[in-house]
């Protein structure tokens, strides 16, 4: 494994070991009969190279796939090894592409989780004020393109 590889790895193994469990109790706060279910964590950049170079270093860590979604490309990386802590299990790292916004900084911006009966997404803040806990009908598993 290069150091990127590692250095991604223990980047998003942080923020899941940290937030994961909070975005479970945010949602189910705000609809007590919900089950949010994790689905990936979400990846934002500065610029194309920072983007590039994390996608490179994903290849790493399992099969990474491609498409356009809204104007912009979307990296979508199942791990070979999902991370599991607190009950949850994390299987999947969306990486979104700085073309039509771009972030202050590199790195985990939002925490997914699948809540089939929703309507539209839900967003809600974690206590990391970089980090949004974004609730959506969809879990990544269907999202993704296939390989």
């Amino acid at each position: 494994m290069t150091a990127k590889t590692e250095t991604l790895r223990e980047t998003v193994a942080a923020a899941f070991n940290r937030l994961a469990r909070e975005g479970v109790a945010a949602f189910r706060a705000h609809d007590a009969q919900a089950r949010p279910e994790l689905s990936h964590v979400c990846l934002k950049f500065r610029d194309m190279a920072a983007y590039h170079a994390h996608v490179a270093a994903a290849q790493g860590l399992g099969p990474v796939t491609r498409e356009i979604f809204n104007g912009k490309e979307i990296s979508w990386c199942r791990l070979d090894a999902p991370l599991h802590g607190n009950g949850l299990t994390l299987e999947y790292i969306e990486f979104v592409e700085p073309r039509t916004e771009q972030h202050d900084t590199d790195g985990v911006s939002s925490i997914g989780f699948a809540v089939p009966a929703l309507d539209a997404p839900v967003k809600l803040p974690s206590a990391d004020p970089g980090v949004i806990f974004r609730y959506q009908k969809n879990h990544a598993r269907d999202l993704m393109p296939k390989a």
